[in-house]
Formats: C-alpha cells, structure tokens, sequence
C-alpha cells in the first residue's frame, strides 16, 4: 500500500499520529509528526496482534519536520518492505479504517493535514515525487497569485504572470519530470523576488521620498483622520490589517532600521 500526505505540526508530542490505520486496537499503522527515543522526526510505528511492534525512521536517520510548516510524508509497503525508508510491517488487511490525528489512546494530533492519499498500490518514485512537487508548486501558486497588478511595474508583473502561467500548466499535465517542477517553481520564485512597485514602498504622500510626513499620514490613517490612498501597500508588517504596527514598522524605516 501507499499512504501521503501534507502535514503542518503546530505542537507535535510523543505518540501523537497524524494518520492511523487500524484492523483493531492489536492490529494498526500509526504515522507520526514526531518520534521519540534518539529520533525526533517523523516516525512509522506499527503493532501486529498486539505483541510484534515495528519501527521506521527515514533512512538518513535526521529527517525533521518544523513545527508550523508543511511538510510532505510518504511510505509505502509491499510483501513487509517499505520501498522508501526501509523494513515496515504490513499489518493491515481489507476493510481497515483510517483515523486523521487520533488513535486509541493518545492526545489528538495539533495541526493540519491535506491532500491525504491512500493507495492499494505501491506507488514508485516517481509518482510520490510528483506528488511533493504538485504541492510545492500549489502553495507557491496560491501564494503568487495574491499579487496585485496595480501596485508593480507592467513588466514585472508580466514575468511574474508568465512564471505563474508555466506553474500552473504544469499542475495538469501529465509526465513532468522532477527538473521541470524544480526549475518552473526556481522562475516562479525568481519573478517574485523581481516585481518591483510602481511607487515607492512607503511613500503615503507622493513625494517620491519615505519620511517622518509619511508616519505622520499613516498615524491619521489609523485613527481615522486620513483615507488610505488607493493603489498603495500600507500593511508594511503583513499581518493583514492596518494599525498601530504599520505606524512602528513605517517610522523604523525612517530611521534606517530596516527596509520594506
């Protein structure tokens, strides 16, 4: 069988699975964020008829997840080998029942998890590699697509439409070899770092200039005082929303503390 997965891990603990196939409570297939003893990486842990247990690390023994982030897990078992990290039990037989973040004793699993796959196949490299790289370049996609064309050069957004455009082709097409996911997300990344603002970064006045009149007009934003000007970036710290933080980032700016 294969199982694969994405998984984001905000508190992993001991035990903990993130999927678990179970036959019954002496029969199961625990995969784990997080392992224990002298491994602390994601973890295969088996149990046949409530007695033989089974360990499985990566086999580069130093494989972690970091907690808050995605991270793409797959095994895979056939005749009691696993194909990709070493020896696994094959425990389950027709008609076990898959658990997301439970089992039958542990705390529940503190995170998230998608694009779960379970497969009675044994899925080659091949296909699991294609399916970490569809991943990666999903969330690279997602993530590029918030861009907003006002606010760049026309040709800079044009390289970034171009690069988001090939990413995007490649989701559906079939026969992808790992250098064109590699080298179409290498673009991608490089048409984000490239986009370039129409005006300048903090420039709330429109006098090409970033300084303490530009505190002063996003302190009157925040209070109220002032409407933000349209076409203009003024969540200088990302969170999503405009307050006392954007007023803080800006004048750090000003004094040369950092940059937007």
């Amino acid at each position: 069988y294969t199982v694969s997965f994405w998984m984001k891990a905000d508190k992993p603990t001991n035990y903990t699975p993130a999927v678990f196939l179970a036959q019954n409570a002496d029969n199961w297939v625990s995969i784990t964020p997080k392992g224990w003893l002298a491994y602390d990486g994601p973890m295969v842990w088996s149990c046949t008829n409530s007695s033989t247990y089974a360990d499985l690390v990566p086999s580069d023994g130093a494989s972690h997840l970091t907690v808050g982030e995605w991270t793409h897990v797959a095994v895979t078992a056939d005749g009691g080998v696993g194909t990709i990290y070493g020896p696994v039990q094959q425990v389950l037989s027709e008609g076990a029942e898959v658990y997301l973040g439970v089992n039958f004793w542990d705390a529940a699993f503190d995170g998230a998890i998608d694009e779960l796959y379970i497969s009675q196949q044994v899925e080659d490299y091949a296909t699991i590699a294609a399916q970490y790289w569809i991943g990666v370049l999903q969330m690279a996609a997602d993530k590029a697509a918030d861009y907003e064309e006002g606010l760049y050069t026309e040709a800079s957004y044009q390289a970034l439409t171009h690069a988001l455009d090939t990413v995007n082709g490649l989701l559906t097409a079939q026969d992808v070899t790992v250098s064109q996911y590699r080298s179409a997300l290498a673009a991608l990344e490089d048409a984000v770092n490239g986009l370039e603002y129409e005006n300048v970064p903090g420039d709330l006045n429109d006098d090409n200039v970033v300084n303490v009149l530009d505190v002063m007009t996003i302190a009157q934003i925040v209070v109220g005082k002032a409407q933000a000007p349209e076409g203009v970036i003024i969540d200088f710290n990302g969170d999503s929303s405009i307050d006392l933080l954007d007023v803080m980032t800006l004048a750090q700016v000003v004094n040369g503390n950092i940059t937007l």
